[in-house]
């Protein structure tokens, strides 16, 4: 994260820009690689799946394939929906029906809630809703590989807690409708990241770029 920052102030630099100016140009682009790498990520994961899930039916059977990439990896399907659960009401929208774990035709589970409060606040539940499961999704794993760390010399509990790892990997994805709410709201989305990627540019780099 340092040298990105490092580099987006050089580049912004060579241009003329400085001080302030110059924080929020690279928060600016900070967000907007934000918002570009999370649906990127959701779909490589998801094409990810969709050839290993083929590769299992060519070798076994469609149905042995369909078992192992979803009834096997259900604690990712959880996860997944919490995901949306959780940043739903952190952001204050209102959940008003899930499942866990639900698998019907094509989907596996599935969180339904719609948007409160301030009209004005209404994109962001919106989007950052639907950009939950990638997102948060790395938070998840990186607590998991502590996780597995912690329980060294417990072989169970690491076999337990790297089935969950794979799982949410496996899940980090973004359906059409997510994709669709997260591009309908990611105008809200970006103010925040935007705040975000600037105090991030302000205390970082500084020193490197004279600024």
């Amino acid at each position: 994260m340092g040298n990105l920052c490092t580099t987006i102030k050089n580049i912004l630099a060579g241009i003329g820009l400085s001080g302030f100016a110059l924080d929020i140009a690279g928060g600016a682009v900070l967000s907007l690689l934000a918002m570009a790498v999370i649906p990127v990520t959701g779909w490589l994961i998801e094409r990810g799946r969709h050839y290993v899930y083929k590769g299992l039916c060519d070798v076994f059977h469609s149905r042995a394939g369909y078992i192992v990439m979803n009834y096997a990896t259900f604690p990712g399907v959880m996860l997944h929906e919490l995901c949306h659960i959780l940043i739903a009401k952190l952001t204050g929208a209102k959940v008003d029906k899930f499942r866990l774990f639900e698998p019907s035709g094509t989907s596996l589970g599935y969180v339904q809630f719609h948007c409160s409060g301030k009209k004005s606040s209404h994109a962001f539940q919106m989007a950052a809703t639907a950009c939950a499961p990638v997102a948060l999704g790395f938070v998840v794993i990186a607590l998991l590989r502590s996780g597995i760390a912690f329980f060294h010399g417990f072989p169970v509990c690491q076999a337990y807690l790297w089935h969950m790892l794979l799982s949410m990997m496996c899940h980090m994805t973004m359906s059409k409708q997510d994709l669709q709410g997260y591009l309908r709201g990611c105008f809200g989305l970006f103010w925040r990241f935007l705040i975000i990627g600037f105090l991030v540019m302000f205390f970082t780099g500084r020193i490197v770029t004279g600024v």
